[in-house]
């Protein structure tokens, strides 16, 4: 398991820390706005952001993004 975010899981997680929780970004977007350059980089990402317990992912939904309370936290 690992101790610290990926420079991409810290990007993506600053970027969701700006978005307004009342529509939460797709992949594509969080890409876009991160320029990362692939939707499956932002995937693992986010799957590195849930298992650290900072977000909460929503399966088969493509805004199904959530962050916790702990998400002001982060780990760096």
């Amino acid at each position: 398991m690992r101790t610290e975010l990926t420079p991409n899981a810290q990007r993506v997680l600053d970027y969701l820390r700006t978005t307004p929780a009342r529509r939460p970004p797709t992949r594509a977007e969080i890409a876009k706005a991160t320029g990362i350059a692939s939707t499956g980089t932002v995937q693992r990402a986010l799957e590195l952001l849930a298992e650290f317990d900072l977000i909460t992912l929503e399966a088969q939904s493509s805004r199904g993004i959530f962050l916790n309370e702990n998400s002001d936290q982060g780990r760096t």
